[in-house]
């Protein structure tokens, strides 16, 4: 999906926004960054290559945890939520929180252990 598109996706599902590890930094000729990110969702590891701003790229390590924002009805979208997350909100989207475009805060999503405690 182009940029435009999964906006649009995100726009009208909502999505997910979930701690992810930098796996590592890419550059192309031409200017473009890239990273890949690894973030774990029901069970699921998922690596991902997303495109990021060059202050981004140069501020950024690998390894280091960020916070992105991705669609559960396209695999593909994935964009940047916060790449300068406190460490509450690290711990509060380990297993993901829920977005809703438009809407402020972020609610948790709750695994089916912790549901199972409540």
């Amino acid at each position: 999906m182009e940029n435009k598109t999964e906006i649009d996706d995100l726009k009208e599902n909502g999505g997910v926004v979930i701690s992810s590890k930098i796996l590592s930094k890419h550059s192309s000729k031409k200017g473009r960054c890239h990273f890949t990110v690894l973030y774990n969702y029901q069970g699921n590891s998922f690596d991902r290559f997303m495109e990021v701003h060059d202050e981004d790229f140069r501020s950024k390590t690998e390894g280091d945890t960020v916070l992105v924002l991705f669609s559960p009805t396209c695999r593909s979208t994935i964009i940047k939520y916060d790449f300068y997350p406190s460490e509450s909100d690290i711990k509060k989207c380990l297993n993901g929180c829920e977005f809703e475009y438009g809407k402020k805060g972020l609610s948790q999503i709750k695994s089916k252990k912790q549901e199972v405690k409540d």
